[in-house]
C-alpha cells in the first residue's frame, strides 16, 4: 500500500485550529473530538485517496462525520495538500481566492 504524506496551508491549519477553539468554548470534549474527525479523515484520505469527490479538477472533498466541514485537497505525487477546512455553510469556492 502507498504512504501519503500531507501538509496544510496556513490558512487551512488556521481554520482549522479557530473550528476547534469554537467546539471547545462550547465544550472542552467537543473541540477534542472535532480535531479527532479532521485526523481520522486525513488517515483515511491517506489509505485512499482517491475515494472523494473531485469538484474541480485535482481539487477533492472530504466530509467530516459528525461536523458540518469538508476539507479540501490536491494530490501531488504523495503528499496531499491540504488547501480549506470550511464549514459546510460557507461559500464552498471560498479556498479559490487563496490560491
Amino acid at each position: 500500500m502507498a504512504e501519503y504524506l500531507f501538509e496544510f496551508t496556513p490558512v487551512a491549519r488556521r481554520e482549522v485550529i479557530e473550528a476547534s477553539r469554537w467546539y471547545a468554548s462550547k465544550n472542552p470534549r467537543l473541540g477534542r473530538r472535532f480535531n479527532q474527525q479532521v485526523t481520522d479523515v486525513l488517515a483515511d484520505i491517506c489509505r485512499s485517496p482517491f475515494r472523494n469527490a473531485e469538484v474541480q479538477s485535482g481539487l477533492r472533498r472530504a466530509r467530516l462525520a459528525d461536523f458540518p466541514y469538508h476539507l479540501y485537497y490536491r494530490l501531488e505525487d504523495r503528499t496531499l495538500y491540504v488547501a480549506a477546512v470550511l464549514h459546510t455553510r460557507r461559500n464552498p469556492s471560498a479556498w479559490k481566492k487563496r490560491e
